[in-house]
């Protein structure tokens, strides 16, 4: 087979790439992002969206992050 890319033949390149074999616990990482991901958002609440183009793939998802006041002053944190 051809070269295509350095010392790589196409089904060398297409193993390099196949995830499953590199990762054989692929499916319990995604579905732990996936939880991660639904536990952040229920957090966070919704996105704002703004369009950075014409077509409606052209947007951006702005999550905002929660401000909670610190539980103490640095001057208090110093002073122990």
């Amino acid at each position: 087979m051809a070269k295509v890319f350095l010392d790589y033949d196409q089904a060398a390149l297409d193993r390099a790439y196949d995830q499953p074999a590199w990762a054989s616990n692929m499916q319990q990482v995604l579905a732990r992002r996936a939880l991660a991901s639904d536990a952040a958002r229920r957090r966070l609440g919704g996105p704002r969206t703004f369009a950075y183009g014409a077509t409606p793939v052209e947007t951006l998802d702005l999550y905002s992050r929660v401000v909670r006041p610190p539980s103490y002053t640095l001057a208090s944190s110093l002073a122990t």
